[in-house]
């Protein structure tokens, strides 16, 4: 199921203004004649996390990818900045952020629900269920012994 594309593009708009109204983000208009999927660059600022053991970074880079089913179906998650968590790939191994916490997505959910369950990852990391990479591994162990 997929909305009509006047309804897609209305509602994508009403989420890109919700975005920068809650977390002052902005991105690239949304033009009339959209193709998808969409890829959505986005940046956060002022959230700890980490790019290796012990080096904290504060900035993170993602793009949103919406597809034909949004917003039945949830945005993919692609990660561009570095990382070193142990439920978000680094880029270098695909990008790919675990979303077993965005599981509850519905056609009411929005992209400021997924960007506030991201912020939430970051400060939050799940050592316990690593994604299989070699990074997100090392990252598990680091943070299970920092904690």
């Amino acid at each position: 199921m997929s909305l009509v594309m006047p309804l897609l593009v209305r509602r994508l708009r009403n989420d890109l203004q919700e975005l920068e109204d809650d977390f002052g983000l902005s991105a690239e208009p949304i033009p009339d004649n959209i193709m998808l999927p969409l890829c959505i660059p986005l940046h956060v600022s002022n959230v700890p996390a980490y790019s290796g053991p012990d080096v904290a970074v504060n900035d993170h880079s993602f793009s949103l990818i919406i597809g034909e089913d949004y917003p039945y179906e949830r945005p993919k998650v692609k990660w561009s900045s570095p990382i070193f968590h142990p439920n978000i790939m680094a880029p270098s191994e695909g990008g790919v952020v675990c979303v077993m916490d965005m599981d509850h997505w519905s056609a009411d959910s929005t992209l400021s629900t997924l960007v506030r369950s991201l912020i939430d990852l970051l400060k939050h990391p799940n050592p316990h269920d690593p994604l299989r990479s070699s990074t997100c591994e090392e990252a598990a162990e680091w943070f299970l012994n920092k904690m």
